[in-house]
């Protein structure tokens, strides 16, 4: 069945039918599991989520563990419309890590501001040369994804290279003249607040600053000051740029309904950048 807008329909067809495995989007299971939390948890049937598109957060795979009796969180693939698949992940591979289909493409990670290669390990952008393309030829074709390669042979035996994807260059924000990466933000929240939920940053220019709001979800974060406290002390750009009067931050506990997503795939808008507007 297909990932309706009708979350009780699709939670009473899970249970109906006793399925144990659903694949989506991480920002449409997410809110699934929770918009229906009393019936999956009833039901406690669901044992395996493959994902795509996005990434569950380490806080998120531990709640859909211990509170809804998932038993594997794993990515179906990591792909693209232009390319394919470009990757995929082994039962040893955990979070964003996956192998690269090098029987398809050679990828290459180059430097954020130059074409040249990083460091072994460095994060970099991920830049593909499909082979196995009959339509049209897409050489050193950038995807929009930062990465960067996993050194050593994998748990599971295979010697195929691997790569851990980092996220999108939009994840990546300069306000109040400093660069401020997303994942970081939603690390500290993890890691600060043993935060489970959403996190979305929205950019606006003010009168003599610019202001940054971190949007969270309400129902694991109750204490605005709290939260903004921690993450101005975990994220130091955030500290620096309100310290230096370039930045008037703001923390906004909202229902998970507020969150901005996108129309036509409904994933989160990590980053709203209404300078521009």
């Amino acid at each position: 069945m297909a990932a309706g807008p009708d979350h009780a329909t699709v939670a009473e067809a899970l249970v109906a039918h006793r399925a144990d495995t659903v694949f989506g989007m991480p920002s449409y299971l997410w809110q699934l599991f929770h918009a229906e939390a009393d019936r999956l948890r009833a039901y406690g049937g669901i044992r395996t989520v493959f994902y795509g598109g996005e990434h569950f957060t380490g806080e998120q795979r531990r709640v859909l563990m211990e509170e809804f009796g998932v038993e594997v969180i794993r990515s179906a693939a990591y792909g693209s419309t232009d390319l394919g698949p470009l990757g995929y992940q082994c039962a040893s591979s955990d979070g964003s890590v996956h192998h690269v289909l090098t029987d398809l493409h050679t990828l290459e990670i180059l430097d954020p501001e130059a074409d040249r290669p990083v460091v072994p390990g460095e994060p970099g952008r991920l830049v593909f040369t499909t082979r196995a393309r009959a339509g049209q030829r897409l050489e050193r074709y950038e995807i929009g994804d930062l990465g960067r390669a996993v050194e050593g042979p994998c748990a599971c035996g295979s010697h195929v290279p691997r790569l851990e994807l980092l996220g999108r260059y939009g994840d990546v924000v300069r306000v109040g003249t400093y660069f401020l990466n997303y994942r970081r933000v939603v690390a500290a929240a993890q890691e600060r607040l043993a935060y489970h939920g959403e996190v979305q940053l929205v950019v606006r220019s003010g009168a003599g600053r610019e202001e940054l709001t971190i949007r969270l979800d309400e129902q694991y974060a109750d204490d605005p000051g709290a939260a903004h406290r921690a993450l101005a002390t975990e994220v130091a750009e955030l500290a620096s740029a309100e310290a230096e009067g370039l930045l008037a931050l703001t923390v906004e506990t909202v229902p998970r309904e507020a969150f901005e997503r996108t129309a036509t795939s409904g994933k989160l808008r990590t980053v709203i950048d209404l300078r521009a507007a």
